[in-house]
């Protein structure tokens, strides 16, 4: 089912209308003349919105299939679609998550893992691992300007509507798309931006970006779509990310609920609308602290793990080197030391 997470990042579910100067609709997208220099603005601040973002919840999350695309969009999901649970921080260029599977779940049954990682590296925690030889986690570089939790992680989370570029490509690592996006009015408060492009796989695409508008200096996004086509500019697959529920944080308004939407134009899987949710509805009212941004696997002389701060007993992701990364360092039960 994660395969199918992070297809929905890659998948608008309407097409481009005619493109428009001015809106006519009121609000404060009345104000705005809507051209792609409009869309590139609102992109800056999309970065903007991303980098600045704090926050720190558990969540849960769930998945089930729906049979038609309302239900998709708008059913809640009942508490039996749980899939995993865990913990989520950020701040600026950091990130933890954790991952906890039930015990009684249908797959990876009771497997966790807690990862913690920056800009520059990423270290995976596997706790459960407790045979005398297994490890019980790697360190690794981050290879692309992503977060390093990864595409699917990254997708499913509060920040997977603004960690990527709105003109970033549906193809995992492909060339940003380089059509020029049409900007039209949704209402007096939103606007849709409209790209088109071509996939080597699937063929043509188009995605459309959904921006709330507060203000000429302040936007939100809230949902984007990917719809592809097939020589006969028939639908072969809709994906959507939407933001189903926003919270307030400290002045700050934050996705308390991430849905995602896949449906593929397949004989067996037609009718079937494919839904996830990150539901972040109780987060921390708190800003993340150093504290959260630390692991500690509590087994042996397993050293703690950090981001903030180098300390005795703890390794500061901030001052690994690209020698450290060459060499492979994997966490045994009794430190840190070279995989070979």
């Amino acid at each position: 089912m994660k395969t199918i997470c992070a297809i929905i990042l890659l998948l608008s579910l309407t097409l481009a209308g005619p493109r428009a100067l001015v809106a006519q609709d009121g609000g404060v997208v009345s104000k705005l003349e809507l051209t792609a220099a409009t869309a590139a603005e609102f992109d800056r601040q999309r970065e903007e919105y991303f980098d600045a973002l704090e926050f720190c919840s558990g969540y849960i999350f769930r998945q089930t299939v729906m049979a038609s695309e309302k239900d998709a969009r708008e059913k809640p999901l009942d508490d039996d679609s749980e899939v995993y649970s865990g913990f989520f921080a950020k701040s600026g260029k950091n990130y933890r998550l954790t991952e906890q599977y039930p015990k009684n779940g249908s797959t990876a049954a009771g497997v966790s893992y807690d990862m913690v990682g920056n800009d520059q590296c990423i270290a995976i925690f596997y706790p459960k691992r407790t045979a005398l030889d297994a490890s019980a986690g790697v360190l690794m570089p981050l290879v692309r300007d992503e977060p390093p939790i990864g595409d699917v992680n990254a997708s499913n989370s509060t920040i997977g509507l603004v960690f990527k570029s709105f003109n970033a490509s549906p193809q995992e690592g492909g060339e940003p798309i380089a059509s020029t996006p049409i900007v039209t009015p949704v209402d007096g408060e939103r606007v849709k931006l409209t790209y088109n492009g071509t996939h080597p796989v699937r063929g043509k695409f188009v995605k459309t970006i959904i921006v709330r508008v507060l203000s000429k200096k302040k936007s939100l996004v809230e949902e984007i779509t990917f719809r592809f086509f097939d020589a006969q500019d028939q639908t072969t697959a809709v994906a959507t990310q939407l933001v189903a529920e926003w919270t307030d944080v400290r002045g700050t308004q934050i996705p308390a609920r991430v849905r995602m939407i896949l449906n593929i134009a397949e004989p067996a899987r037609k009718a079937k609308w494919h839904v996830s949710e990150w539901d972040c509805g109780a987060l921390a009212k708190r800003s993340p602290n150093a504290e959260d941004f630390i692991v500690d696997i509590k087994t042996g002389r397993e050293p703690k793990v950090k981001i903030h701060n180098p300390e005795e007993g703890v390794v500061d992701l901030n001052a690994v080197t690209p020698e450290d990364w060459r060499q492979g360092p994997v966490f045994f039960r009794n430190g840190l030391r070279a995989s070979r």
